[in-house]
C-alpha cells in the first residue's frame, strides 16, 4: 500500500481500460487525485466521474487503437496531460473527497427515511 503514492507520483497518464461493468474504478479516481490525467473505458461508473477532454479521457470499451491514441496524446503533449491532470486533481479532490461522499449518502438516506416515516397519501 504504502508503493502506491509513489507509483502514481511516477506515471505520467493512468489507464484503466476495464472491460466489465464497474460500479466505480477506485484506481482511476486515485490517479486523478494524485493530479493525473486518466483513460478509462465507458463502462460502469467510470464515464460519471471521467469528464472526456477534461481530467482525462473516456474511450469505447475494447478499442484498443483508440486507447493507444489517447495515451500517445497525453504522452505527446504535456502541457496537455498537465492541464487535464490539474482539472482531475481538482475534481477528485472537491467532488469526491471522502467527507463530500459520506455526507451525500447519509443525505440520501435520510431522504428515505424521510419518505417512509410520511404517511402516504390517497
Amino acid at each position: 500500500w504504502d508503493e502506491i503514492p509513489q507509483a502514481f507520483a511516477k506515471s505520467r497518464v493512468v489507464v484503466y481500460p476495464s472491460r466489465f461493468d464497474e460500479p466505480f474504478g477506485i484506481a482511476a479516481l486515485e490517479g486523478m487525485a494524485s493530479a493525473r490525467p486518466v483513460v478509462v473505458s465507458a463502462v460502469g461508473g467510470m464515464p460519471e466521474f471521467v469528464r472526456d477532454g477534461v481530467d482525462g479521457f473516456v474511450i469505447r470499451p475494447d478499442d484498443p487503437l483508440e486507447l493507444a491514441d489517447r495515451i500517445a496524446l497525453l504522452l505527446g503533449n504535456p502541457m496537455l496531460a498537465r492541464r487535464l491532470g490539474a482539472a482531475a486533481r481538482q475534481r477528485a479532490v472537491h467532488r469526491f473527497h471522502v467527507r463530500q461522499m459520506v455526507e451525500a449518502v447519509l443525505t440520501l438516506y435520510e431522504s428515505m427515511l424521510t419518505r417512509r416515516l410520511m404517511p402516504a397519501r390517497v
